[in-house]
Protein backbone atom coordinates (compact mmCIF):
# COMPACT_ATOMS: atom_id res chain seq x y z
CA UNK A 1 0.00 0.00 0.00
CA UNK A 2 1.17 3.81 -0.66
CA UNK A 3 0.35 6.84 0.21
CA UNK A 4 1.45 9.87 -1.95
CA UNK A 5 0.21 12.64 -4.55
CA UNK A 6 1.90 12.53 -8.04
CA UNK A 7 5.76 11.22 -7.96
CA UNK A 8 6.42 11.20 -3.74
CA UNK A 9 5.03 7.91 -2.51
CA UNK A 10 5.74 6.38 0.90
CA UNK A 11 5.84 2.16 1.38
CA UNK A 12 3.39 1.96 4.71
CA UNK A 13 3.52 -1.84 4.28
CA UNK A 14 5.91 -4.01 4.38
CA UNK A 15 6.52 -6.71 1.85
CA UNK A 16 5.39 -10.38 2.24
CA UNK A 17 8.77 -11.32 1.63
CA UNK A 18 10.04 -8.95 4.60
CA UNK A 19 7.49 -10.03 7.13
CA UNK A 20 8.63 -13.87 6.45
CA UNK A 21 11.94 -12.50 7.09
CA UNK A 22 11.05 -10.49 10.44
CA UNK A 23 9.56 -14.30 11.09
CA UNK A 24 11.99 -16.55 10.24
CA UNK A 25 14.08 -14.22 12.43
CA UNK A 26 12.05 -14.02 15.45
CA UNK A 27 10.59 -17.98 15.56
CA UNK A 28 13.47 -19.17 17.32
CA UNK A 29 13.28 -16.61 20.15
CA UNK A 30 9.69 -17.14 20.55
CA UNK A 31 9.14 -19.15 23.40
CA UNK A 32 12.10 -17.49 25.37
CA UNK A 33 10.58 -14.26 24.30
CA UNK A 34 7.14 -15.66 25.47
CA UNK A 35 8.43 -17.45 28.91
CA UNK A 36 10.16 -13.94 29.27
CA UNK A 37 6.68 -12.41 31.00
CA UNK A 38 6.76 -15.87 33.07
CA UNK A 39 2.68 -15.81 33.00
CA UNK A 40 1.63 -19.71 34.55
CA UNK A 41 -0.66 -21.74 32.50
CA UNK A 42 -3.42 -20.94 35.14
CA UNK A 43 -2.98 -17.38 34.66
CA UNK A 44 -3.37 -17.56 30.89
CA UNK A 45 -6.19 -20.53 31.22
CA UNK A 46 -4.27 -22.79 29.05
CA UNK A 47 -2.62 -26.13 29.28
CA UNK A 48 -1.03 -25.78 25.95
CA UNK A 49 2.04 -24.11 27.30
CA UNK A 50 3.06 -26.52 30.22
CA UNK A 51 6.68 -28.10 30.05
CA UNK A 52 5.91 -31.85 30.70
CA UNK A 53 5.87 -31.89 27.06
CA UNK A 54 2.45 -33.43 26.11
CA UNK A 55 0.46 -30.40 25.50
CA UNK A 56 -2.28 -32.59 23.02
CA UNK A 57 -2.87 -34.57 26.30
CA UNK A 58 -2.79 -32.69 28.59
CA UNK A 59 -5.41 -30.39 26.21
CA UNK A 60 -7.54 -33.44 26.20
CA UNK A 61 -7.66 -34.12 29.40
CA UNK A 62 -8.77 -30.30 30.50
CA UNK A 63 -11.69 -30.84 27.51
CA UNK A 64 -12.89 -33.65 29.83
CA UNK A 65 -13.03 -32.25 32.79
CA UNK A 66 -14.69 -29.17 31.89
CA UNK A 67 -17.82 -29.15 33.10
CA UNK A 68 -18.91 -27.81 29.61
CA UNK A 69 -18.24 -31.60 28.14
CA UNK A 70 -19.31 -33.28 32.02
CA UNK A 71 -23.06 -33.05 31.35
CA UNK A 72 -24.11 -32.04 28.15
CA UNK A 73 -28.43 -32.75 29.20
CA UNK A 74 -27.92 -30.50 31.98
CA UNK A 75 -25.89 -27.52 29.55
CA UNK A 76 -29.34 -27.77 27.17
CA UNK A 77 -31.63 -27.85 30.31
CA UNK A 78 -29.70 -24.84 31.40
CA UNK A 79 -29.49 -23.07 27.99
CA UNK A 80 -31.37 -24.47 25.30
CA UNK A 81 -34.89 -25.10 26.95
CA UNK A 82 -36.20 -21.48 28.41
CA UNK A 83 -34.92 -20.51 24.82
CA UNK A 84 -37.15 -23.15 23.04
CA UNK A 85 -40.05 -22.62 26.08
CA UNK A 86 -40.55 -18.77 25.21
CA UNK A 87 -40.88 -19.38 21.24
CA UNK A 88 -44.33 -19.76 19.82
CA UNK A 89 -44.83 -21.15 16.62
Amino acid sequence: MHIGSGCYMLTIIPSAHKVVEVLHELRPKAVSLVDAFDFTDAQLCTCIGNRDGHPYENLIGEAQRSALNFSPEALVLKHIKPIIGKSRI
